[in-house]
């Protein structure tokens, strides 16, 4: 029973596409260390959001870009009761893209971010099924704009790579014979400094560029991950995910003095922050058909936060998404694959004394997880 889950639990890749509306791409999972034995894997996913608004007959095309996400996991379970494991993965990411050619005001914004972590994690298992976990994860992350701030001006902001040293701690209960597992994980925030370049080209020609620094500090984060049996060869399983997003912010030194707010919710707003956090569940099950073949459907969701205006590098908010997974398991290997679709949640956001309505918008996400037990 306790292999079924994630044959189909390969689908965090997949189902990146769920939490396409803010930075959080990886969900930042642990749940490689819990896998019986030694055990590695590797994963592979593709997002492709359409995101897309309107001024009146001014629409802004699909203002996102199809994004790739990759992971890499290995556990060496050392003694009866600990394990080491080591995990990389690219926790938070943008690519905004507004096209050119639209008539629209934001025509040719572009914004970047970048991210790396390596996480090195021990966990020890008690002999009533309590366990604790923990370790260290090093962040990399890079960042670059340019901001459409009116017909006549545009922004350009470069940060260069920064990295930061953050933590992982948790407590987990496993019964192995109902496939049982509870696992609480909480995943501090990690502060960078990037080395930022700021520039402005007018009609009038260039000023610049203005040398800084921009800290950016990564979001804490708590992670409630579930799985239990709840007949033969079936399982339940879910999780709820709370990202802290109200104190983040990317607000580079120059460009309060340069905003025009067109990309921002209140004149002079940093670049991009969020007024609210996050919190996503997924629930969904886990059917085990033969020796080989397993499979599993899960519902994922976010509260649409309601924020008027919302920014325009993220005019999402809210969404609802549907995964279906697959795996096949032959001796040692492993192959597990996964489908996402969501659906985004409708926004308002302002450019000037205009309003434009972004809706109807979806995301589809594609996962491929390869595995090997030892």
């Amino acid at each position: 029973m306790k292999h079924v889950i994630l044959g189909c639990g390969a689908l965090a890749l997949a189902a990146g596409a769920a939490q396409a509306e803010r930075l959080d791409r990886s969900g930042q999972s642990i749940l490689p260390i819990f896998e019986p034995g030694n055990y590695a894997e590797v994963s592979f996913g593709s997002v492709n959001p359409s995101v897309s608004g309107g001024i009146g007959p001014l629409g802004s095309g699909n203002m996102t870009r199809r994004f790739w996400q990759a992971s890499v996991a290995y556990k060496q379970q050392l003694t009866e009761a600990f394990s080491l494991g080591f995990i990389y993965d690219q926790p938070f990411g943008a690519h905004v893209d507004y096209p050119t050619g639209t008539g629209y005001p934001l025509e040719g914004t572009r914004a970047r971010l970048r991210s790396n972590a390596f996480t090195l994690l021990g966990n020890y298992r008690f002999e009533n099924g309590f366990g604790i976990h923990g370790g260290l994860r090093l962040l990399q992350q890079r960042a670059s704009a340019r901001v459409a701030v009116s017909p006549y001006y545009t922004y350009d902001v470069n940060g260069t790579s920064d990295e930061g040293l953050g933590y992982v701690v948790g407590v987990s209960y496993e019964k192995p014979e109902i496939a049982l597992r509870v696992a609480l994980t909480y995943n501090s925030e990690i502060k960078t400094r990037l080395p930022t370049t700021e520039t402005v080209e007018s009609v009038l020609g260039s000023s610049g560029p203005i040398h800084s620094t921009t800290p950016i500090t990564t979001p804490q984060s708590v992670n409630l991950d579930f799985q239990t049996g709840i007949a033969p060869d079936t399982l339940l399983f879910g999780g709820i995910r709370w990202v802290d997003w109200s104190s983040y912010t990317i607000d580079p030194i120059s460009y309060p003095d340069r905003c025009g707010a067109p990309l921002a919710s209140a004149d002079c707003a940093p670049l991009i922050w969020y007024r609210d956090n996050s919190l996503t569940y997924t629930l969904g099950l886990g059917r085990k058909f033969t020796e080989a073949w397993s499979g599993s459907m899960a519902v994922t969701y976010e509260k649409n936060d309601s924020v008027t205006p919302a920014s325009n590098l993220g005019p999402v908010s809210g969404s609802w998404g549907l995964t279906l997974g697959a795996r096949y398991e032959t001796g040692p290997y492993i192959v597990s694959g996964g489908l996402n679709y969501t659906w985004l949640g409708n926004v308002t956001t302002n450019i000037g004394d205009f309003s434009t309505r972004f809706e109807g918008n979806h995301a589809v996400g594609l996962g491929l997880k390869l595995a090997y037990r030892f």
